[in-house]
């Protein structure tokens, strides 16, 4: 694995950066820019070095169609004002505009493509996608850690093509996890959720020899308990095979919710329903479990209250 410092005579290149801009959004307004700002010093390095910036991104789940309320617009605007200085955006991901576009960039410029998910060919990394992205840059850096895990075509598929380096981002992400797996301080405490247990699973099973204790929740654990017996209705979910994982929930290792807000998709006519020792039904009809309840707040703050 290379770092962005190891790029040599950076002025003149074209980057492809990927981050990780899937930020909240409200009436045009971006409510949280943390994420934006995690990578603003890996695109200021690289701006300011000379290169030609390119910034891949995604925003929600358009799953592989243009969905104009996820178009970054507002989220180039946030860019434009972290970096102090103008960021234009592509209305495509790839097209004969963008690379016309590219090949006019001049030294230290950023632009933006428009949201890498309205194609087809990202999730999985199918087609031509990757190797169209690949034309388009001499080098290609990963800056989105959360996104690291993905087979997407602008994640995996591109640094095929082109040498591939990873931002100050990943770099600061990868040393932290390093001191924590290689020299972990006790209780060591790993808090889970998400979407998919099919991810979590496997992390669980390989940080269970060093982690003290998992508190799960999200959809990751309407999964766990689903495999118990509990009724979870048509709540997030997804099925998966491991004694590993049981056996951890049974010695108490993994903490489940003890209470779960239960309630219409839409978060409407919700209610709290506690999670009894026996399994039963947590939510029935076109009920979904949304978020854990307060008792499992209070349990899981008090959890972590010594954690490491």
């Amino acid at each position: 694995m290379r770092f962005i410092k190891e790029i040599e005579k950076i002025e003149g290149k074209k980057i492809i950066v990927r981050v990780d801009f899937n930020t909240p959004i409200k009436n045009g307004k971006v409510l949280d820019n943390s994420r934006i700002q995690s990578s603003i010093p890996t695109i200021k390095y690289l701006s300011e070095k000379g290169a030609k910036v390119i910034i891949i991104s995604h925003l929600g789940r358009p799953k592989g169609r243009i969905d104009e309320n996820l178009r970054l617009d507002n989220v180039v605007g946030e860019l434009s004002d972290l970096l102090g200085k103008k960021v234009n955006k592509f209305p495509n991901y790839f097209d004969e505009e963008v690379k016309n576009g590219v090949d006019k960039m001049q030294n230290g410029e950023v632009i933006m493509l428009e949201n890498i998910r309205f194609s087809p060919n990202e999730d999985g990394n199918k087609g031509t996608l990757a190797k169209d992205l690949a034309s388009l840059a001499d080098i290609f850096v990963l800056d989105g850690f959360s996104v690291a895990h993905r087979t997407d075509a602008s994640v995996v598929g591109i640094p095929k093509f082109i040498p591939s380096y990873v931002g100050f981002l990943v770099e600061k992400e990868l040393k932290n996890l390093n001191k924590v797996l290689e020299n972990p301080e006790d209780p060591f405490v790993v808090v889970l959720g998400g979407a998919k247990s099919e991810t979590k699973v496997p992390l669980i099973e390989g940080l269970s020899e060093i982690a003290d204790l998992f508190l799960v929740g999200g959809a990751v654990a309407n999964s766990f308990l689903k495999k118990l017996g509990y009724g979870v209705g048509n709540s997030l979910n997804s099925d998966f095979e491991s004694e590993k994982i049981m056996s951890l929930i049974e010695q108490k290792n993994i903490i489940l919710p003890v209470d779960l807000v239960v309630g219409e998709k839409d978060g409407s006519r919700n209610n709290v329903v506690n999670v009894e020792e026996n399994p039963h039904s947590i939510c029935l009809g076109s009920n979904v479990i949304l978020d854990i309840g307060p008792k499992t707040r209070e349990l899981f703050a008090n959890k972590l209250q010594n954690a490491k």
